[in-house]
């Protein structure tokens, strides 16, 4: 079997005209699948070029991981995990982390090898790791793919991060593409978000954490251990798959 590989590139375009037309793309689309080149585009441009890195502070976040006892030893290794495998994950036993993960990405059609960052300066490791388990991250909060819940689990990095200036920006265009789309459901979305950001508060550091290594712990329990409710994000959007919930 082909060991899994990322699908995009981690180097920010340089052609400012095509940066502004995925924007453009983005806010003028009506739904996700359509746009994931265009996301990855802007998520990578802005936190990957000169003016991103100097807004994003990649480098105060990771100092701030290294104070905290609980990140300290995650942010001091800084493991560079490999590509998930999803056909492995399947063939887990039913109910932990990796089969519950490997059954969501399949279900709603994700790629969690999307974007691979080469860690080439010591802010790179923070960016890397969201990245590689952003998805994760959306299977143990509760939190589904859709526009809600992902400005429901941007709420709960910033409950968990102390709201990096990169989530803020991406917050903040999402909320203005509702308001282009003149969506009637703009509240839903700030509500999810305050959720989720008590929801971060509340639960313990999930930053750092090596899931290869967890793959076979049971969901529920994992949940239990970091103080995670998944109930929070019931109310909100599509909500996650309920074997997930």
């Amino acid at each position: 079997m082909t060991a899994p590989d990322y699908a995009y590139s981690a180097q920010s375009t340089r052609n400012p005209f095509r940066y502004a037309l995925a924007v453009w793309r983005f806010l003028r689309s009506d739904t996700d699948d359509d746009i994931i080149p265009e996301v990855a585009i802007i998520e990578v441009g802005f936190a990957r070029s000169r003016f991103g890195k100097r807004l994003s502070r990649w480098n105060v976040i990771l100092d701030r991981l290294l104070q905290d006892p609980a990140t300290k030893g995650a942010a001091t290794q800084r493991l560079v995990s490999a590509p998930i495998d999803l056909d492995a994950l399947k063939e887990l036993e039913d109910g932990c982390i990796g089969q519950v993960f490997a059954e969501h990405c399949s279900n709603r059609g994700i790629n969690p090898n999307l974007i691979n960052v080469p860690v080439e300066e010591d802010g790179d490791w923070v960016l890397s790791h969201l990245f590689q388990t952003h998805d994760i991250w959306h299977v143990l909060t509760g939190w589904s793919n859709d526009d809600v819940g992902e400005l429901g689990l941007g709420g709960f990095y910033c409950g968990q991060l102390g709201s990096p200036p990169f989530f803020v920006f991406l917050i903040a265009l999402s909320l203005f593409k509702k308001v282009m789309q003149r969506d009637d459901d703009i509240d839903e979305h700030i509500h999810a978000f305050c959720a989720g950001y008590r929801a971060g508060r509340a639960a313990k550091p999930l930053f750092g954490i090596d899931w290869s290594s967890r793959w076979e712990v049971p969901l529920a329990e994992q949940r239990r251990l970091l103080d995670i409710d998944p109930m929070v994000a019931k109310d909100y959007g599509q909500g996650i798959m309920a074997r997930a919930a």
